[in-house]
């Protein structure tokens, strides 16, 4: 495979053929230069050690022979450099175009796999890359090969003898090479995703500045360049290791070689021969062939990186572009006859199809409005109606030609379309209204501008017509861009019109003005229309209600008025109708889910009868810090960070671990969680694997193992790190919970509590939630509040991250809404109501089952009297048993949101420890 990649990649060098062959010839003279100069290094010796000298070996003659080496040198530099570079400048440059050619032609469905800074970093930075192999190599190969071969042959000339040893190393050299060429490939190739990503991060973070700036995530955009750019920081590194290695022992190897050399001369000086000059000559040029097998070591190196990058480049080019150029030319316009019928799609292979059996007709001059949620599948179909994916079943036709049988430039001729967030080009506000067409009037221009209702505003500018608008037309506003994007439209006067929510930007105003220019223009022209302003579409001829991928509801706006279905729900009238004839789906939750006042947050009869409890349980505790002093490691023991509370009762600290532990391996370390393994069944000392369930080893240790985290339980928390610094590669340990184990050393201590209970009623188990003093916040390293408080101590927060589907793993975002806006939810933890709370302020309604802290879940726990989405907490996902698990259940991921840096904190202490 190397080797067909190498060939295809010479096959651009050697397009020039005579500025590489005048590079040759550079090298060469500039080889045969460094060669006689040694020459003359063994002449200026003879001339000092002999008496009689001829004419050749005069003052003079040596002068001159010394300064034309040098210019002869000088000039094939210059030849050698000068002309190699020219031809890789040109490499790149015709690779640029051809694979500018290949992606511009490149289907939807590339674009839609890969992202726009993938498709910038080949464009800019893989094809740089292909020099190296495509020219630097060669330069290398030739300057370096040419001189180490003038060496070695003038080596034979002066003793063939001791040239021989020089043979000795050439198999260490291959084998070095061979390795090390293996490994750069790898390297290579992830170098080229890294940057990929690098530009990707780099690109949105310049096109994204307003939502960055209005979202205040400087810092969140900041932490996720970093990521990207400290992975290329550690490849890079890995690949200069290896060229760093790979070049010293190759230098040993010669050095070898030449101390073999050197003895070999030394101890036979009488067998050998070798007059003083020749000796020293002998020797100069020896030293002169360490630097040229030095570079041609490192030329794996440069090939390898080339290689990578041109298989990347090589794969784009030879991806399968779309068909501009077969199909059946149309020798007229298209009317605008469109038939759908039965079309079903899917994005993907395998996957839930997006369209299902779509059968729509429609006759020249009518409006065909689509409507429906987001989602339903509205825009595929306009999409596939500009043959931007083929793979659909069923058939589209357009005047009795079906569309995948029409040239693809004919059939897109006929169609303009217009979508919700149009792309406008860093050009005039003229060349973007008159973007693909060749020959157009300045009265078109303005005709088609007055009727997008954009004539105005375009004037107004300074420049009118020839302002510049910016990169995506930064410069205009939503509503303007729009208009721009609607005048193009309008001026290609093609036979069917598709306004994807083209006026969902523009003010009420300019809606009406806009539709009366769409009524205007869609007279003789068959026109769809996506909106969810329902008022735009109540004019069309025909109205489709798109849901899940179907139709189904078909006619005028009047007609599907008086039915009660979807359309008629979107419109927001006659609900009274409907809700009488579809079961009720109860919003259970208002906007805020009070918490009820718990037993330990209040101070009753009972609380006040358990008192004498609660004062035997303050004086235990009491003896034990009286008796008990805070260990910690020696510099041999892996230290210890412990996180625990003073109260009882859920405070999101399995979280916050494993967000430490995450932290903690982003700066290099290999943190371990231990714990107790709370209403576990284990016995001694366990740590995880892939075949741990809950119900042996507790929740809590699930779901840090799930999170990536190798994790030991033991009740005894000490015996558990003592476990993991013995048999895992650990060199850190993070107890999740232990803060009053005794018996466990700690080099970091992290107190939680929770912001909005605080310490409840400030009594002791069993009367309140207190399992220690109160004081022992003021001894501890920190302090952490879950929630904002008012005091303004440091805190964290649990934000909602993501939706990951317990059967399939599969994660949406957050804003995706994978199962929809409605839901049930169960929930078993220590603040049910709080999960609820999170799930409502998304917007999802829930019907809800609430059940005890660290509750393992039943068949009869999960049924709902609507079947909707079952959606949970992380850590309620772990304790639910495999046979009970659905597709349609949910656990929502949360982040934590830290106002403080405790790796920086922890790493400081450790650091100050070590001193």
């Amino acid at each position: 495979m190397d080797k067909n990649i190498y060939s295809r990649l010479l096959k651009y060098t050697f397009k020039h053929k005579g500025l590489f062959s005048l590079s040759i010839i550079g090298f060469f003279i500039f080889a045969a230069a460094d060669i006689s100069a040694v020459e003359w290094l063994k002449r200026v010796i003879s001339y000092i050690n002999n008496s009689n000298q001829s004419e050749l070996l005069s003052p003079i003659s040596l002068a001159l022979f010394l300064l034309v080496v040098s210019v002869l040198r000088g000039i094939g530099f210059y030849m050698g450099n000068f002309f190699m570079a020219n031809v890789g400048l040109k490499v790149v440059h015709n690779l640029r175009e051809e694979l500018i050619s290949s992606l511009i032609y490149q289907p939807m469905s590339f674009f839609d796999m890969a992202s726009k800074g993938e498709i910038v970093n080949r464009i800019i930075f893989t094809t740089n890359q292909i020099t190296g192999a495509a020219t630097n190599a060669l330069k290398i190969l030739a300057k370096e090969g040419l001189l180490l071969i003038g060496l070695f042959v003038y080596l034979l000339y002066l003793s063939w003898k001791l040239t021989v040893v020089v043979l000795v190393i050439t198999p260490l050299i291959a084998v070095v090479v061979s390795f090390a060429g293996k490994r750069m490939r790898r390297v290579a190739r992830k170098i080229q995703e890294i940057m990929g990503l690098v530009t990707q991060v780099s690109n949105e973070i310049a096109t994204g500045a307003r939502e960055i700036k209005s979202f205040n995530n400087e810092d969140g955009e900041k932490d996720r360049f970093k990521r990207a750019n400290d992975e290329n920081l550690k490849q890079n590194l890995k690949m200069e290791s290896t060229l760093n290695l790979s070049t010293p022992l190759i230098q040993v190897f010669v050095a070898f070689s030449l101390a073999l050399m050197s003895y070999l001369a030394l101890s036979n000086l009488d067998e050998l021969n070798l007059p003083s000059e020749s000796f020293v000559a002998f020797f100069t040029a020896a030293g002169l062939m360490a630097r040229p097998i030095r570079q041609l070591s490192n030329l794996n190196a440069v090939i390898q990186r080339g290689l990578a990058a041109a298989e990347d480049i090589f794969n784009t080019i030879d991806s399968y572009p779309e068909d501009h150029e077969s199909g059946i030319k149309l020798q007229q316009t298209l009317e605008g006859n469109v038939e759908i019928e039965n079309v079903s799609f899917s994005y993907l292979e395998h996957s839930d199809p997006v369209l299902k059996e779509i059968s729509i007709s429609a006759k020249k001059g009518e409006t065909i409005a689509l409507v429906g949620r987001s989602g339903s599948g509205k825009s595929t179909i306009v999409n596939l109606l500009n043959r931007f994916y083929d793979s659909f079943e069923g058939k589209i036709t357009i005047d009795g030609y079906d569309i995948r049988k029409i040239n693809l430039k004919d059939l897109r001729e006929a169609i303009s379309y217009v979508s919700q967030d149009p792309v406008l080009f860093n050009d005039t506000i003229r060349n973007n209204i008159t973007y693909g067409l060749k020959e157009v009037t300045e009265k078109a221009i303005y005709e088609a501008a007055k009727d997008a209702n954009a004539y105005e505003f375009i004037t107004n500018l300074p420049d009118g017509f020839d302002t510049i608008i910016g990169d995506d037309g930064v410069l205009l506003s939503g509503g303007e861009k729009q208009r721009v994007a609607i005048a193009r439209a309008l001026l290609k006067k093609s036979s069917i019109l598709i306004f994807d929510e083209a006026t969902s930007a523009l003010d009420n105003e300019s809606e009406k003005a806009i539709q009366t220019a769409i009524e205007k223009a869609s007279k003789d022209k068959t026109t769809f229309i996506i909106a969810h302003r329902l008022s735009s579409v109540e004019k069309a001829d025909k109205i489709c209600v798109i849901e899940d991928g179907r139709i189904t509801q078909m006619g005028k706006h009047d007609d599907l008025m008086e039915q009660q279905g979807l359309y008629n729900k979107l419109q927001g009238k006659g609900q009274e109708k409907i809700e009488k004839e579809t079961p009720k789906i109860e919003k259970v939750l208002p906007e805020v889910y009070v918490e009820k006042l718990g037993f330990w947050d209040r101070v009753g009869i009972l609380n006040i009868l358990l008192m004498p409890i609660s004062l035997l349980y303050w004086l235990s505790i009491s003896i034990k810090d009286l008796f008990n002093r805070r260990q910690i490691s020696s510099v041999d023991e892996v230290p210890v960070i412990v996180v625990g509370n003073v109260s009882a009762g859920g405070n999101g600290k399995t979280p916050l671990v494993s967000q430490i532990a995450k932290d903690l391996r982003t700066v290099g370390y290999r943190p371990t969680i231990v714990l107790r393994g709370y209403k576990g069944n284990f016995n001694g000392t366990v740590e995880l694997n892939d075949d741990s369930d809950a119900k042996h080893v507790g929740d809590e240790a699930i779901f840090h193992y799930n999170r990536g985290f190798p994790v030991v339980v033991d009740r005894d928390r000490a015996r558990a790190v003592s476990y993991a610094q013995r048999n895992i590669n650990t060199d850190i340990v993070i107890s999740d919970d232990g803060l009053q184990h005794h018996g466990l050393r700690r080099d970091f201590e992290i107190i939680v509590e929770d912001s909005k209970r605080d310490f409840g009623n400030g009594l002791f188990i069993p009367a309140g939630p207190l399992r220690d003093k109160k004081e022992r916040i003021y001894k501890t390293d920190l302090f952490l509040y879950s929630g904002r408080n008012k005091d303004n101590v440091d805190f964290f927060e649990l934000e909602p991250a993501s939706w990951v589907n317990i059967k399939t793993g599969d994660e949406f975002e957050i804003e995706d809404y994978p199962f929809g806006t409605s839901a049930n939810l169960i929930s078993g933890i220590a603040k049910p109501e709080r999960f609820l709370n999170s799930v409502s302020n998304l917007g999802i309604s829930c019907e809800h089952k609430f059940f005890p802290d660290h509750y393992y879940f039943s068949e009869n726990d999960i049924k709902f009297d609507f079947k909707r989405a079952i959606l949970m907490t992380e850590k309620d996902a772990v304790r639910m048993d495999k046979k009970l698990i659905q597709k349609n259940m949910w656990f929502l991921k949360m982040k934590v949101k830290l106002n403080v840096n405790i790796t920086k904190l922890i790493t400081d202490k450790l650091n100050e420890r070590k001193l």
